[in-house]
């Protein structure tokens, strides 16, 4: 039985690392970090988004019972060490939570492995890939839910239209 209401919301960007780092006098906004070690723009935007998502529900009677944070992420960091990755990814994931931790509403991490560089190509060995087991391991509430190297791409890294859409729609089917 589907839930009488889902809120769809997305935060992404492409192409992010982790953290952010400096190029030629250029920040580059990093998922999590800046090089100052504050949190980034894309950060304070997920736990605004968050709060808002969980307060307009709440307001109009129908509250949030569950947020399933899907995660799809790894070319930007596919060559960071999978300790590395590992302790980023459980950092961020707790510092989410501790910063909504107040609304009362759990979160579920649906964790996807990224595609590497397709079914035969050296990349499906990225440590990040890798990493997200590690991940998986050290929460109740995380799940490698999804590999998404067997969806079309349209470059050897980066989904295809149809990829995507396949994909979303086995995520869904998972999740529901």
């Amino acid at each position: 039985k589907a839930p009488a209401r889902v809120i769809v919301r997305s935060e992404a960007r492409g192409g992010r690392p982790f953290l952010g780092f400096e190029n030629n006098g250029t920040i580059v906004d990093g998922i999590f970090r800046n090089p100052d070690g504050q949190h980034t723009i894309i950060f304070d935007n997920l736990i605004t988004t968050l709060r808002d998502s969980i307060a307009v529900a709440q307001a109009e009677g129908s509250p949030i019972s569950l947020i399933n944070m899907v995660w799809l992420h790894g070319e930007a960091d596919r060559a960071m060490a999978r300790e590395v990755y590992t302790a980023l990814h459980l950092e961020f994931i707790t510092e989410v939570e501790a910063l909504i931790a107040d609304t009362g509403v759990a979160i579920h991490w649906t964790l996807i492995q990224p595609s590497g560089t397709g079914p035969t190509g050296g990349g499906n060995f990225w440590p990040n890939r890798l990493a997200l087991f590690d991940v998986e391991a050290a929460r109740d509430n995380c799940d490698v839910a999804l590999t998404a190297y067997a969806y079309s791409q349209f470059d050897g890294s980066h989904y295809a239209a149809d990829g995507k859409i396949r994909m979303g729609e086995t995520l869904g089917r998972i999740i529901a």
